[in-house]
C-alpha cells in the first residue's frame, strides 16, 4: 500500500488549490452514487493533498485508485490519468475493464458429475451420459434457474468448485470502430459467459478468442435468403483444444413459434460465402451447435411472421445542468449495447443502470415513452417502432431544465394502458453532479452565450433562416440531440442562443462552428 500513497500523493500534488477544491466535491457526489463510504464534508474542507490521501486510503482501501480516477474522469483530468495503474473491479470491470476474473461462470467436469451422478445410476455415469443429462438441465431450466445452480447460497456445491475463468478483453479495428476482443480459458466442463451468453462444453482445456461483429452489410442479405437475426453476431476463433458443443444465444421468446426447429437456422460465413444451417436443438434461450466449426456465426429466424423477443432498456445522461436522457429499447443484443455505450460515452453521456422489461415484446410494434414529471420534454411524442435497426438506433430524448424532485418514466405499447416498463430516475445524484459542474463551468457558459448572441446578431435574417434550416436537418448520426421544430421556426436569435444552450451547453459553440461554415459564413468562426 506504500507504492499506492505515493502514487496518490504524486497525483494530488498536481492539482492546484481551485482544482483540489473541484476534487473534493465530485468525490462527495462519487461516495453518494456509487455507495462508498462516506467522508464528511468537514474533514474534506479542511484537508491538503497529504491529508486527503490519507482520507481515501483509509475511507476506500483497495478501491482508493477506482474512486481517484473515477473522480479525475468527472473533472476531465485525462493527463492525470496516466499515472494511475489501469486497475478496474467489481460490476464496472465487466464493461470496462481490461481484465476481471469472474465474468464467465460454470462447473468443471468434476463438479457436473458430482451434482449429475445422484440422478442416474451408477452405470449410467459415462461422461457422455453426463453431458446429455447436462444438456437437458440446461434446456429445461429458465436463466433464474441457472442463476441459482450457479450462484445460489444453497448450491450443493462448495465454493472451490467453482470455476473462475481468467478473462482478458484486448481491442482490435473492425472498419472504423475499435472493437474488443474477449480471450477466454477454461478446463474440461460446461460453462457461459456473462458477457455474451456464449456457452460451452469441452472434455478438455480449451482456448479461444471470441468478438462482436456488427450487423450492418449483412442484414440485407439475410433479409433477401428469407431470414432475419436472432442474435448476436460472433467471431470465434478456437486457438487451442477441442470444444464438443456450443450454444449460441438468441433473444427470441419461443413461447409462441410452432415448429421451432424449422424457424431457427445458423448463419455460418467463411471465405467462400454466406451457409444457412440447420439447428439440432433449441432453448429457450439458445441454439445448440454439436462438433462446431468456428467462423463468425449467429442465431437467424425466419422472416415473415411476427415474433415477440426479449428487450433492453438503454438509458444515458448527460453530465450538465440541464438533465437530458437518451432512452433506446433495442433487442437483448450485446454487441448492440457495447456500440451504444461507446457511441454515448463519446459525446459524453454516461450510463444509468435499469432493469429490463421483464416480458417480451413484439417486434415492428410501436411504444411511446411517458413521464409523471410535467416539466419533462420526450420526443419523438409518435413513438418507436421495436425493429433491429440498420445502423444507428432511434431513441427517445428526455429534457428537463430543472429537475427538481424524482420522478419515473413508463413505457407503453400502441394503443394499451399497460405499461410493459418502468423506472425511477432520482434527481439527487444527478443534480449534486449537475451543481458541481454548474458552479466550477458557470463563467465559461456566461462567456459562451454572450459570445453567441453577439455572432447571431451578426447574421442577416436570411442567413438566420438558413442557420436555422442546418439546425433542423442535420445528420441524426451527429449525436446533437434535436430541438423541437416548433420552438426553432418561432425563434428569433436570443431565442435560438436560449435553446442551443440549454440544450447543448458547451457543445453549442462546437456546433455553432460548424453551421457558420455551412452557410458561408467563415469569417464569424474565427
Amino acid at each position: 500500500m506504500a507504492a499506492v500513497k505515493e502514487i496518490l500523493l504524486e497525483t494530488l500534488m498536481d492539482l492546484n488549490h481551485l482544482d483540489l477544491g473541484s476534487f473534493k466535491i465530485f468525490l462527495n457526489f462519487e461516495s453518494f452514487q456509487n455507495k462508498f463510504p462516506q467522508i464528511s464534508w468537514s474533514d474534506l474542507k479542511k484537508s491538503n493533498c497529504k491529508n486527503m490521501v490519507d482520507l481515501l486510503m483509509g475511507s476506500y482501501g483497495q478501491q482508493c485508485l477506482e474512486v481517484t480516477r473515477q473522480v479525475l474522469m468527472d473533472m476531465n483530468r485525462t493527463d492525470l490519468l496516466e499515472k494511475l495503474p489501469e486497475k478496474s473491479c467489481g460490476a464496472e470491470a465487466k464493461r470496462h475493464g481490461n481484465e476481471t476474473n469472474i465474468v464467465c461462470f460454470g462447473l468443471t467436469s468434476e463438479a457436473l458429475r458430482g451434482f449429475l451422478s445422484e440422478k442416474l445410476p451408477a452405470d449410467q455415469r459415462s461422461s457422455a451420459a453426463l453431458q446429455k443429462e447436462w444438456n437437458w438441465t440446461f434446456r429445461e431450466t429458465d436463466q433464474a434457474g441457472r442463476d441459482q445452480i450457479f450462484k445460489c447460497s444453497s448450491c450443493p456445491f462448495p465454493s472451490e468448485e467453482f470455476q473462475s475463468l481468467l478473462f482478458q478483453k484486448e481491442t482490435s479495428q473492425q472498419g472504423h470502430q475499435e472493437t474488443p476482443d474477449f480471450n477466454l480459458q477454461s478446463e474440461a466442463g460446461l460453462f457461459e459467459c456473462s458477457v455474451s451468453g456464449l456457452r460451452w462444453f469441452c472434455s478438455e482445456r480449451v482456448v479461444f478468442r471470441y468478438r462482436f461483429c456488427s450487423w450492418d452489410g449483412h442484414m440485407e442479405r439475410m433479409e433477401s435468403r428469407g431470414y432475419r437475426p436472432a442474435g448476436p453476431l460472433l467471431d470465434i476463433s478456437l486457438i487451442t483444444g477441442r470444444m464438443t458443443e456450443v450454444f449460441l444465444p438468441h433473444w427470441i421468446c419461443v413461447d409462441d413459434v410452432r415448429k421451432p426447429l424449422e424457424q431457427f437456422a445458423v448463419l455460418h460465413m467463411d471465405d467462400c460465402g454466406d451457409a444457412v444451417e440447420k439447428v439440432s436443438e433449441v432453448s429457450p434461450s439458445h441454439v445448440k451447435l454439436a462438433e462446431p466449426v468456428f467462423s463468425p456465426r449467429a442465431v437467424l429466424m425466419r422472416a415473415g411472421f411476427p415474433v415477440k423477443v426479449y428487450c433492453n432498456m438503454l438509458l444515458y445522461r448527460t453530465n450538465t445542468a440541464f438533465l437530458t436522457l437518451h432512452v433506446y429499447l433495442i433487442p437483448r443484443d450485446p454487441a448492440l449495447q457495447q456500440a451504444m455505450d461507446r457511441k454515448e460515452s463519446s459525446y459524453g453521456y454516461k450510463v444509468i443502470q435499469k432493469p429490463d422489461p421483464e416480458k417480451s415484446l413484439k417486434m415492428n410494434d410501436y411504444f411511446f415513452l411517458t413521464s409523471d414529471l410535467e416539466a419533462a420534454e420526450v420526443s419523438p411524442k409518435t413513438g418507436i417502432k421495436l425493429r433491429y435497426p440498420r445502423g444507428k438506433p432511434n431513441f427517445f430524448e428526455v429534457y428537463v431544465e430543472n429537475a427538481n424532485r424524482n420522478f419515473s418514466l413508463t413505457l407503453r405499447p400502441d394503443r394499451e394502458d399497460q405499461p410493459v416498463w418502468e423506472c425511477s430516475v432520482r434527481k439527487g445524484p444527478m443534480s449534486i453532479k449537475a451543481v458541481a459542474k454548474h458552479k466550477i463551468g458557470f463563467f465559461r457558459y456566461a462567456t459562451d452565450k454572450e459570445m453567441l448572441l453577439n455572432l447571431m446578431n451578426d447574421l442577416k435574417q436570411e442567413e438566420l433562416k438558413g442557420f436555422k434550416w442546418f439546425l433542423k436537418n442535420r445528420d441524426v448520426s451527429s449525436g446533437f440531440p434535436q430541438i423541437p421544430v416548433t420552438l426553432l421556426d418561432e425563434a428569433d436569435a436570443s431565442d435560438l442562443v436560449d435553446l442551443m444552450m440549454k440544450t447543448y451547453s458547451h457543445r453549442a459553440v462546437e456546433l455553432t462552428k460548424d453551421i457558420f461554415k455551412q452557410i458561408n459564413r467563415n469569417d464569424l468562426v474565427e
